[in-house]
């Protein structure tokens, strides 16, 4: 039986060895967070706005906030491919 490293510390080494079935763990929580920011983001007059929401710049606020959770939403791919790479070829 084969074990990966399933934990790293910020030097880079592995704290913790898992089964190799583990490997898949990582794609399902990136999936799960990338279905759960895709949904909040259709629902952009819901978030929590530092400046009061009027008509007229209601649009421009939804737009940046929506355009936000975009942005995460390929930080969240960049990371977790970036751990699922570095679990693989460790």
């Amino acid at each position: 039986m084969q074990d990966i490293p399933v934990h790293f510390n910020f030097s880079g080494t592995t704290d913790s060895f898992g089964h190799r079935s583990d490997i898949y763990s990582l794609p399902m929580v990136a999936t799960a967070f990338y279905i759960l920011l895709t949904m909040v983001n259709n629902f952009p007059h819901y978030f929590n706005y530092l400046t009061p929401i009027t008509p007229e710049n209601a649009h421009r606020q939804y737009t940046l906030a929506t355009k936000l959770l975009r942005y995460l939403k390929v930080l969240v791919v960049v990371i977790f491919a970036t751990l699922i790479s570095i679990t693989i070829h460790y």
